[in-house]
């Protein structure tokens, strides 16, 4: 596929804004790419939590479309949860700056979600972001990608 193609192919994907992102435009797109296989069913899963400024967009992989598609569901699912479980224990055990207290926690629920997945049988791949905005205007991504 040349560049042109796939410019053409990617600016054709309906995307939205979504609300509750203050001082941050963030689109989120979904695509069901050019079927391999004779199911319809979509591997992807995506979570947008406007109360915590946290996107997560994850992939099922393999063959075994059903399994992978859980997979995905099951991996935005945990990390959602265990993400706000950390944050919480973080703010009560930790003086550390809000910041680090976010990237610190993210991490933590990556770690926690894995045996959650893994109890499916089906693979997947899960980028999570946290939008974070400081008393100084300042905006910073934390970004986790496996």
């Amino acid at each position: 596929m040349s560049n042109e193609d796939f410019c053409q192919y990617y600016n054709h994907i309906p995307a939205r804004l979504i609300p509750g992102f203050k001082r941050a435009r963030v689109v989120m797109a979904l695509s069901k790419k050019p079927s391999r296989s004779l199911t319809d069913l979509n591997q992807d899963y995506a979570l947008a939590d406007p109360l915590n400024q946290l996107l997560i967009v994850c992939d099922g992989v393999g063959s075994f479309v059903k399994t992978a598609a859980l997979a995905s569901r099951t991996a935005g699912q945990a990390i959602a949860q265990y993400y706000e479980n950390a944050l919480t224990l973080a703010e009560q055990k930790t003086t550390e700056s809000t910041l680090k207290r976010k990237a610190l926690a993210l991490q933590e629920a990556f770690h926690q979600a894995y045996p959650d997945v893994v109890a499916t049988c089906g693979q997947t791949t899960a980028c999570a972001a946290i939008i974070h905005h400081e008393e100084d205007g300042a905006t910073y991504t934390i970004a986790v990608n496996v």
